[in-house]
């Protein structure tokens, strides 16, 4: 089973740990929804441990308020009570570009460091958030933004460090993963596997995002970032939907012994001054992981 996404944003928090042992390093929400709630229950559950809950800001706080919540626990709406407190790191979870994009770049030179899990913040500003963060002395962790559960972004960063990369492929998406392999395990039609996916809470209401490439798109700038040191924006990778995939294509490609997935690629051409050849797209001929 795949970590939750609030234990990746947890475990983001956890190198701050290491700066001074001993200290107690306080902790700022931004965004109280499903996952700044859990967040906020990892957080809960230790009082003694080095990190320790202070603040919470959210639109509309009063409906947001919950009485697990430690009573030493400041909750605001107004996001400048957090930007002038003394707590020590800001975990964004609001999403979006703005104003998620103002707050962290506030909280940074307000000398903060930032966690988050916004992928597209990241995949549009995170080597100028970058740079910013090594400006003022601060961390941006960004890990819980794509493959968190791997950790990708760790490993790239800590365990290749040293290594030159030339090429990023993989599943990038769990909704389309999951809506392709049920049409290929059971013959369903794609509607009706989105569905499903959608009563399972595998899928938004709108999954608009997912089918159509754009999250795994976002995904794969930040990995051709972080792997393979190259600067794109999302607007320059070509991406296709699967929504045209039906279930007679998976017979045809159990014919050719192999299987259909979102694939997203990323790969340096060194034979042409090192473009990048970058696309999200069920792979032609509608197939992938050909024997």
């Amino acid at each position: 089973m795949a970590p939750r996404p609030e234990s990746k944003v947890a475990d983001q928090i956890a190198p701050e740990r290491s700066v001074s042992a001993g200290r107690k390093f306080k902790i700022a929400l931004a965004g109280f929804g499903t996952v700044g709630r859990s967040v906020a229950k990892l957080l809960s559950q230790n009082p003694h441990g080095p990190l320790i809950l202070t603040h919470i800001f959210n639109r509309n706080i009063e409906r947001k308020k919950v009485d697990w919540i430690p009573g030493h626990v400041r909750w605001t709406e107004q996001i400048e009570d957090v930007l002038a407190s003394d707590a020590d790191i800001l975990v964004e979870l609001m999403g979006g570009l703005e104003p998620a994009g103002e707050w962290v770049s506030q909280a940074l030179r307000a000398g903060k460091s930032v966690v988050t899990a916004n992928k597209l913040l990241i995949a549009d500003r995170g080597p100028e958030l970058l740079r910013l963060a090594r400006q003022t002395g601060r961390q941006l962790q960004f890990g819980a933004s794509v493959a968190g559960g791997i950790p990708a972004i760790i490993a790239i960063q800590e365990g290749l460090a040293g290594d030159r990369l030339y090429r990023i492929a993989g599943i990038l998406n769990g909704t389309c993963n999951y809506i392709l392999t049920k049409m290929e395990a059971t013959g369903a039609g794609f509607d009706s596997a989105l569905k499903e996916a959608q009563e399972l809470g595998f899928a938004e209401a709108d999954p608009t995002s997912d089918v159509e490439g754009y999250d795994a798109r976002a995904k794969l700038v930040i990995l051709t970032q972080a792997g393979l040191r190259v600067n794109v924006r999302s607007e320059q990778i070509p991406c296709a939907p699967i929504s045209p995939i039906d279930a007679v294509d998976f017979g045809y490609a159990r014919e050719l012994n192999c299987t259909i997935r979102q694939i997203s690629i990323a790969q340096k051409d060194t034979k042409n001054g090192l473009r990048l050849l970058a696309a999200v797209r069920p792979t032609p001929p509608l197939c992938a992981l050909c024997g």
